[in-house]
């Protein structure tokens, strides 16, 4: 827990005696004695559901009473995002004209959700169940009254005067004097709750995974929403492991005392590829990842990611043997699906980003010979609590994510700067620095001591192999002798065979060059097809219906309320997911076929390039 946020409790604490908040009903005219009773014993149960000792100055009370608003009850329980969003179901009042607001005003049509069985039995899009509706409605805005009541750390309030006196002051725990007076809340507007949730990329982030997308209102709603889970929803803390923690801590409150856990640690590699279980413990340590320059738009920055390095044997964590080591690579990609990268699409997010787990290998592949960059790996130094905290965050957002990728504002570097803000002791120059590049990112973290100033390994780039694979042929194009490895690429599968064939006699040692200059032309023409046919497929909205497997939320059972990471209930099983992603692979290999009929000329130098094989004396 950060200083602050111890001081802001110790503060709580020497305020004068913490007392629990009491619940004061106004109780609605016409109601049935039984009515009465049963209202009565939901806002005693509720009362006995909030945390103890924060303090809340002189606002011990919250009076409760409810009013005809907006809304039906059928309204209330729709799964309908529409029809569920536009029912008005309370609200603080005066939250923004009282430094202390204390009354908490309800839907009249909540008390039929509470004393009506037919309703309270009602099943309800969030929260299951009328009555849990009503009581997390009630609930959330027990939120509002806590978060707009609890006092901020002394050391927080001066940042406020100071900016107040002085706009133009820098603040210790926060980015600008904006951010510091914008400031409305003791618990959502401290500086701790935003790095641990990284705000700044969670709200632009509408993940589809969401209890509830008002989350994204505002930090105020993001706390309220997640509170009222924390309070009711048992699995809570497996669904968003992290946030139930800090809460905890900081509320001073575990709603399911000796609630054990059985977390989901599944991902997949390439989101639906081969199921890995990522489980903390087994985690060693974590590395950056830096990818150099290159030379597309997007790519003359650099590329930030994260190695996660696991060890399956867990009583030999600290020596852990090769063979029972393994990694997998975490990373942020636009989704580009141009057929030339728009720099003014990038810069103001038009491209979805997407959070991927990749193998090493295939991460290495693409970087060092694809795109002739150099990957280096540099390890992070985390101690043991730190490597754990990542990996869980890591999950949470794997099943979480979903956001808009700014080449500048909102990039891999960005967000790996993010992460590790969010599980690292507070650092002001972590936490503001504008590390909007991955190199810059990478500089930062040499400088602080969080990496070494040299990488342990480099995976070099492998331009320079298929150059002197060029010199070994020593072929000529015309006029010019020994040409670049670009205008040797340029050329077609006949004309580089007949360039070939014009050399005698033939070593192995040509052979060999040839060969290999002839399979990695070959994929990038196989890889120049599948960005073509992809553009198509995007742009004429071809990949539609069931066999198309888009993304890892396919691999779930649908139409049941499920958010954050996936218990395993909510996961098909491994049979049912293998099947499903036989059926994806069969589908897009037959849509590929039938979509590559449209580009004739780039089918046949594929054909042909294969063909040049045989020159050599290999088939493939």
């Amino acid at each position: 827990m950060s200083k602050f946020v111890i001081a802001a409790l110790l503060l709580l604490s020497s305020c004068g005696s913490s007392a629990q908040i009491k619940l004061r009903l106004q109780e609605p005219a016409g109601l049935s004695p039984s009515q009465t009773k049963t209202l009565r014993h939901f806002i005693q149960t509720t009362e006995g559901l909030l945390p103890r000792g924060l303090d809340t100055g002189k606002s011990r009370y919250v009076d409760i009473r409810f009013e005809k608003m907006q809304g039906s009850l059928q309204d209330m329980l729709s799964p309908q995002k529409a029809a569920s969003e536009g029912a008005v179901m309370g609200f603080l009042e005066n939250i923004y004209f009282s430094s202390r607001p204390s009354k908490i005003v309800l839907n009249e049509n909540l008390i039929y959700l509470v004393t009506d069985p037919s309703w309270s039995q009602a099943r309800s899009y969030r929260h299951g169940k009328g009555a849990r509706l009503a009581q997390a409605t009630l609930l959330h805005e027990i939120a509002h009254f806590l978060d707009f009541n609890t006092s901020l750390s002394e050391d927080i309030q001066e940042d406020i005067r100071l900016c107040r006196q002085d706009s133009d002051s820098l603040p210790k725990f926060f980015e600008n004097c904006s951010e510091a007076l914008s400031v409305r809340g003791g618990i959502s507007g401290d500086p701790a709750f935003r790095k641990h949730i990284r705000w700044s990329q969670t709200q632009k982030s509408m993940s589809p995974r969401s209890p509830n997308t008002y989350e994204y209102e505002n930090i105020h709603e993001f706390f309220a929403v997640n509170f009222e889970y924390f309070i009711l929803d048992p699995e809570f803390a497996c669904r968003r492991p992290s946030l139930a923690q800090y809460f905890r801590k900081t509320l001073r409150i575990d709603p399911f005392p000796g609630k054990s856990c059985d977390m989901s640690h599944t991902v997949f590699l390439d989101n639906l590829g081969e199921r890995v279980e990522l489980n903390p413990a087994q985690v060693i340590s974590i590395d950056y990842l830096h990818a150099s320059p290159g030379a597309a738009i997007m790519s003359r920055w650099g590329h930030a990611m994260l190695r996660l390095n696991i060890c399956k044997d867990l009583s030999n964590r600290e020596s852990c043997p090769v063979e029972e080591q393994s990694s997998i690579v975490l990373t942020f990609n636009a989704v580009v699906v141009d057929t030339l990268i728009s720099q003014w699409r990038g810069l103001v997010g038009k491209y979805p980003s997407q959070l991927l787990y990749r193998s090493l290998s295939d991460v290495v592949e693409e970087y060092t010979t694809s795109e002739f960059r150099d990957v280096s790996i540099y390890p992070l130094k985390l101690n043991r609590s730190q490597v754990e905290d990542l990996t869980v965050k890591v999950i949470e957002l794997y099943w979480d994510y979903s956001g808009k990728y700014y080449f500048l504002s909102n990039n891999c570097a960005i967000e790996v700067q993010a992460l590790l803000n969010s599980i690292l002791p507070f650092n002001q120059a972590l936490q503001f620095a504008p590390l909007t590049t991955p190199m810059g990112l990478l500089s930062f973290l040499q400088s602080s001591g969080l990496v070494d100033r040299e990488p342990t390994k480099i995976y070099q780039s492998r331009e320079e192999v298929y150059h002197k694979a060029l010199q070994i042929l020593d072929v000529r194009m015309g006029s010019v002798k020994n040409p670049s490895l670009e205008q040797y690429i340029s050329l077609s599968a006949a004309h580089r065979g007949e360039l070939f064939k014009s050399k005698s006699p033939l070593s192995a040692k040509d052979k060999a060059a040839y060969l290999l200059l002839e399979r990695y032309i070959l994929n990038l023409r196989i890889q120049d097809l599948y960005e073509k046919i992809s553009v198509l497929v995007y742009k004429e909205n071809l990949a539609t219906g069931a066999a198309v497997l888009k993304d890892k939320s396919q691999l779930l059972h649908q139409g049941v309320e499920s958010y954050g990471i996936p218990s395993g209930r909510d996961l098909m099983s491994s049979d049912k997911i293998q099947e499903l992603q036989r059926e994806v692979r069969v589908y897009k290999d037959n849509l590929f076929e039938k979509l590559a009929e449209r580009f004739p000329r780039e089918r046949a130098e594929i054909e042909a390039t294969k063909e040049n094989f045989s020159f050599t004396g290999k088939t493939k």
